[in-house]
């Protein structure tokens, strides 16, 4: 589990990002370090205002987590449909 410490208090890193959060980082440019702050805060689950006083090095190494988290697949059965029939498919 991956916690980031801000001011004597860890927030944690889910293992998983909600489809909400999800949405809210990927319309942000990660690319652009003004926008670090907001990303690092979401994902975190932190109060903006403290991650915005974090140093640069500690925004760029939550967002190699994030950046990770945020490309993660998770693998879903397959069924066989060569075992389907027309009268499954209809009912």
């Amino acid at each position: 589990m991956i916690k980031l410490k801000l001011n004597n208090k860890a927030y944690k890193l889910p293992e998983r990002l909600t489809v909400d959060e999800w949405m809210k980082i990927v319309r942000l440019d990660i690319e652009d370090p003004a926008l670090w702050p907001h990303i690092v805060a979401t994902a975190f689950n932190a109060p903006l205002s403290i991650v915005q006083a974090a140093p640069d090095e500690t925004l760029e190494l939550g967002l190699g987590f994030i950046y990770e988290l945020l490309g993660r697949k998770r693998e879903c059965s397959k069924q066989d449909y060569n075992k389907f029939t027309l009268v499954n498919l209809l009912i």
